[in-house]
């Protein structure tokens, strides 16, 4: 039989070897990522509307020809679904539009991006210049308050102090931007099922009160849709008058206030 010292140092033998296998077989592995075979060739950018692909690339601070797996940092998570968690930072915080971003290494050599983007539903009138704003109240950029900007309608009445771009406003009266969402979500609602489209008519909306909802259309007609009781059908009726019972010339105030069915007032 083996005596126990022998036993012991053909154990310690063994560890050593495994430890001494392992640490090459780590080494291996460490060169072979870090090689030029895992250079990054490739940078490929999805569900981008508002920025250029290369705008994305350039503020996730990825290159072409850096390694791959270098770029990956962040959590534990991150390193092993192969994510550039600081890329993503850099994107999100360098980009107000973009609400979202995922950056995945595809290894050896391509990476994806991937973004979800922030989308502009008003504008709201800050001093001399206008802030353009998404379903959260959060500050995407800011025009002149001269420029035309036909696809987006002015939202007045909102109160608060100050703003930054890449930040939610502080609203105070938190319960008139809730209407203001909920009037425009009834309007977008309603387009998806009608011919008449009257969004893109809409040029400004007062929500001041929040009792008496105005909208006004076409720079022509003051709508007042009360406290936004009844909504879809007060824009279906609405959208009828609009289109089919007043002419193009005429101006006026629709007013659903004064009972059960909406009541014209023509300017004299």
């Amino acid at each position: 039989m083996m005596s126990k010292n022998k036993v012991n140092k053909k154990k310690i033998k063994s560890v050593f070897k495994f430890i001494i296998i392992a640490a090459l077989f780590c080494g291996g592995i460490t060169l072979l990522i870090l090689s030029p075979l895992f250079n990054i060739s490739t940078i490929q950018v999805s569900g981008n509307q508002y920025y250029k692909s290369e705008d994305i690339i350039a503020a996730s601070a990825l290159t072409v020809g850096a390694n791959g797996f270098k770029n990956i940092n962040g959590s534990f998570k991150s390193l092993i679904s192969l994510r550039f968690s600081n890329s993503e930072l850099n994107i999100i915080n360098k980009l107000p539009y973009i609400k979202d971003a995922k950056v995945k290494y595809l290894p050896p050599n391509k990476v994806l991006i991937e973004v979800k983007e922030r989308n502009p539903i008003a504008l709201v009138p800050y001093t001399e210049v206008m802030l353009v704003i998404d379903r959260e109240a959060y500050v995407l950029e800011v025009t002149n308050s001269e420029s035309e900007e036909n696809s987006l309608p002015v939202a007045k009445g909102l109160e608060f102090d100050n703003y930054q771009v890449g930040q939610t406003l502080k609203i105070e009266n938190i319960k008139n931007f809730e209407k203001l969402i909920i009037l425009l979500d009834a309007l977008t609602e309603e387009e998806k099922s009608d011919n008449f489209k009257i969004l893109n008519y809409i040029t400004m909306i007062d929500i001041s009160d929040i009792e008496n909802v105005y909208i006004f259309v076409d720079s022509r007609l003051l709508v007042n849709y009360g406290d936004l009781s009844n909504l879809n059908y007060k824009i279906r009726a609405f959208k009828q008058i609009f289109f089919k019972n007043i002419n193009l010339n005429e101006k006026g105030i629709l007013d659903f206030t004064k009972g059960e069915y909406p009541v014209f007032i023509p300017d004299r």
